[in-house]
């Protein structure tokens, strides 16, 4: 069997996490829980990301949408993971808000099911399963996927993730229960559509793939 491609694992610039499920996946509307979190990022420090972030989503919305009508390719509009955030008067504030997302549980091609956890590091790099509230300032381990979502005719990227790292953590409030010493996050044996295994981390890159 072929080897699967390694994916690029990147670091984000730090910023302040927003409604994380970092110590635990959020089961709510899903049985076998995500792991999740919103990362909230001045632009001046985000402008690179989100730049890569929306040149890969244009890639994959063009792939999607080759060999279509006019009509039905206009029909599609392009999904990106973060949103450029404003005040109550729609005047913007600054600050862009990320947002992370991955499974608990993943399918194996051979079928297996298995299950994920979020490894999580403090400022020092020593893993630490101290609760990551909100107001925490974070940088996060990402690794970007096409997503094609067929029903609402969106197509592009999602971030994935298999690490964090908090450079000051916030007190109270609410939390889901290249950092150091991270070395080595490739996909082993992930399926199409499946968010990937953590088993080895790597900062360095390789594409991603597979919808969502």
């Amino acid at each position: 069997m072929a080897t699967p491609a390694k994916r690029t694992y990147r670091t984000s610039p730090f910023g302040k996490a927003v409604h994380p499920w970092l110590n635990k996946a959020d089961t709510k509307f899903n049985e076998a829980g995500v792991f999740k979190t919103g990362q909230r990022v001045p632009i001046a420090e985000a402008q690179a990301m989100m730049d890569l972030v929306q040149k890969e989503a244009e890639r994959y919305l063009a792939e999607v949408t080759e060999g279509m009508t006019a009509k039905d390719r206009k029909a599609w509009t392009l999904y990106v993971p973060f949103e450029v955030e404003t005040d109550d008067n729609d005047n913007p504030t600054g600050f862009v808000v990320f947002n992370y997302k991955q499974n608990a549980t993943i399918r194996l091609k051979s079928g297996e099911e298995k299950k994920i956890t979020i490894r999580l590091q403090d400022g020092t790099g020593a893993d630490n399963a101290r609760p990551i509230f909100g107001g925490s300032d974070i940088r996060v381990l990402y690794a970007l996927r096409d997503v094609k979502m067929t029903s609402g005719k969106q197509a592009g990227v999602r971030l994935d993730f298999c690490g964090v790292q908090v450079r000051k953590y916030a007190e109270g409030g609410q939390a889901g229960g290249g950092f150091g010493a991270i070395d080595g996050c490739e996909d082993e044996d992930y399926g199409a559509g499946e968010a990937m295994p953590p088993a080895d981390r790597s900062g360095s890159a390789a594409a991603a793939d597979g919808d969502y």
